[in-house]
């Protein structure tokens, strides 16, 4: 856009931005408004705006057009009521982006005696400042053709450098950090976008931003941005990047793109950062050499797959403890006569006897009706339970020793059980032979609530903590390369109604340093866990 202006700058600006903002006030508030006195408004807006513009600027190329086919029908009630809203928002539209189009033009931060000589403007990017050489060693007249060149640093490409000077690539934030110190030194006595003299010919100026000014969320784009706001004052501007990106966009928006020799570009790597890179490489392989651990199903897979339902086959207590009644009858009193020594001493159990063993006996058979009662819920849970046969691998390049692999529940809903916890416990002896039982009767009543099964530590074979939530085994050894270690076996039971739960994590810890190894199990809509591909990490 080409302006040449009637009044000073900053007036403009400001009469060009209370314009845009009535007439979007106007457009906004149209809600309930008949469609002829909000026709009226509109016009009253638009002479008012033909007016101040007419005024503020001498010449404007393209101009603001006030004078379009619809405008000019709006102005002779020529548009039916129902079409003067859509009329009126896209003609408001098309106004609201040349005003602003013609504020964004005049918003530049050169003061007048910068652009009054006939000067090449050089827009300088982020990567021409980090991959070539100094802007002072470079022959700017000979790129462009012209013999006076002002460089342009944007404040956007200084924010950059600033981004760079933490870099992990420690050769790009050391070259950060010194073309920022070198911009600092031309330009420190320099008065406020105010060049500075490089070479004979060529000066170089940082370009500040007005106050309030929004960058677009692309620096690449306001980078061209302030080249195509000094080409459309009329400006000879040049882009100097060797981003391919960069040049795509400048050439969108029909800014001419300045390319560098090849000859200009530096050494990558410096011979600092060469070194750097050897001490690196070196310590990836010393980190190589370490054990890596993975815990996965026997069959190498990352998933576990439910055992498909079984048939429970029950038992009915009051039926065996009937039989174990007539197995086991009660005493009986043996008939004897008074007086006769013999007949006494052959005689059954004496009423005591008679009345112990009777409550024994009684107390025998409740015993069973648990007993049957808990066999009933250990096959309800080896029904439903899922086998987990699991075993340990390393893929790094050292043995693992004492590895501690640990299963672990984030809720009830996996509830881990070694398979000889789940054997049926035997009916207790009768009465005659009285022995210690294996007392689950809590277990039954409480729906089998793990927590009363806790199981002391054991090499080579699971332990549990008394909330059940947290299953652990040791391996002595893990080697590298060699097969893999089969884990003792686990059954994992869901109780209540079997709705999907949060699934649980396995890691491996290593000796004394604890290198974790981790995988989350969980349980899709096909019926088996999963586990993400990169949870194992040691």
């Amino acid at each position: 856009m080409r302006i040449v202006l009637a009044t000073e700058r900053e007036h403009a600006i400001a009469r060009l931005q209370e314009l845009t903002l009535a007439v979007q006030n106007l457009l906004s508030g149209t809600t309930g408004v008949p469609p002829r006195e909000l026709r009226r408004s509109f016009l009253r807006w638009m002479a008012e705006a033909e007016s101040l513009v007419r005024s503020a600027f001498a010449s404007m190329e393209p101009s603001i057009a006030f004078d379009s086919s619809r405008l000019v029908a709006l102005q002779g009630d020529r548009i039916a009521a129902d079409q003067i809203y859509p009329v009126l928002q896209a003609e408001g539209a098309r106004l609201i982006g040349q005003l602003e189009a013609a504020a964004h033009a005049l918003t530049s931060p050169f003061p007048a005696p910068v652009l009054e000589q006939d000067r090449t403007i050089v827009v300088l990017d982020t990567n021409t400042l980090l991959h070539y050489r100094n802007p002072d060693q470079i022959d700017w007249q000979a790129l462009t053709g012209a013999s006076d060149v002002l460089l342009v640093v944007p404040l956007v490409v200084l924010d950059e450098l600033d981004d760079k000077r933490n870099a992990k690539d420690t050769s790009l934030a050391r070259r950060a950090r010194n073309i920022a110190s070198t911009i600092e030194k031309w330009t420190a006595n320099a008065g406020a976008a105010r060049p500075t003299e490089l070479v004979n010919g060529v000066a170089i100026v940082v370009l500040s931003e007005e106050p309030g000014h929004r960058r677009l969320p692309n620096n690449d784009d306001e980078i061209i941005a302030v080249a195509r706001s000094l080409a459309d004052r009329g400006e000879r501007v040049f882009v100097a990047t060797a981003d391919g990106g960069m040049r795509t966009r400048a050439r969108v928006r029909d800014v001419s793109v300045l390319g560098l020799p090849d000859d200009h570009r530096l050494e990558t790597p410096d011979p600092v950062e060469q070194d750097n890179v050897a001490l690196r490489r070196q310590l990836n392989e010393m980190q190589a050499q370490r054990p890596a651990l993975r815990v996965l199903t026997a069959d190498g897979t990352d998933r576990v797959v439910p055992n498909p339902p079984k048939d429970v086959k029950y038992d009915d207590p009051e039926r065996i403890v009937a039989q174990l009644a007539v197995n086991h009858p009660p005493l009986q009193a043996s008939p004897t006569s008074a007086g006769s020594l013999v007949r006494i001493m052959a005689s059954g159990p004496t009423p005591e006897q008679i009345e112990r063993y009777s409550s024994e006996r009684d107390a025998w058979l409740a015993r069973c009706r648990v007993v049957v009662q808990r066999r009933n819920g250990f096959r309800e849970i080896r029904a439903g339970a899922i086998e987990l046969s699991l075993v340990v691998r390393n893929d790094g390049q050292a043995t693992a020793g004492d590895v501690l692999v640990e299963l672990r529940v984030h809720d009830e809903q996996y509830l881990p059980f070694r398979p000889d916890e789940l054997a049926e416990p035997p009916l207790p002896d009768a009465p005659a032979k009285p022995t210690g039982q294996y007392d689950l009767s809590s277990l039954v009543r409480q729906q089998l609530d793990p927590t009363l099964l806790h199981i002391p530590s054991d090499s080579g074979t699971w332990s549990f903590s008394r909330d059940r939530r947290v299953a652990r085994v040791h391996v002595p050894q893990v080697r590298h390369g060699a097969v893999d270690v089969a884990l003792p076996g686990l059954r994992s039971y869901q109780p209540g109604d079997r709705q999907v739960g949060r699934g649980f994590l396995l890691r491996c810890q290593q000796g004394p340093d604890r290198g974790r190894q981790r995988g989350r199990h969980h349980h899709p809509a096909d019926g088996s866990q999963r586990r993400p591909g990169r949870d194992h990490v040691v």
